[in-house]
């Protein structure tokens, strides 16, 4: 659902993902959250991702407050 909000168009079939390339993402706001909310462990993922992104997003991890070593 991020990728989705974000702009990422990607084709899902049943082997497989093909993800376009893009310049027009949107910046958004990720808030990790206990299940069913967005797991921690794809805020690292999503964090280069949103540096090309047109705007500003954050990503605010409520679980590890310090778990931003990747950055």
């Amino acid at each position: 659902a991020k990728l989705e909000e974000m702009g990422v168009r990607m084709t899902v079939s049943e082997d497989s993902i093909f993800v376009e390339e893009q310049s027009n993402l949107k910046a958004i706001n990720i808030k990790t959250a206990p299940y069913p909310g967005f797991a921690t462990d794809l805020q690292q993922p999503l964090t280069p991702l949103l540096l090309r992104a047109n705007g500003r997003g954050t990503i605010v991890d409520t679980i590890y407050e310090k778990r931003v070593n990747h950055v």
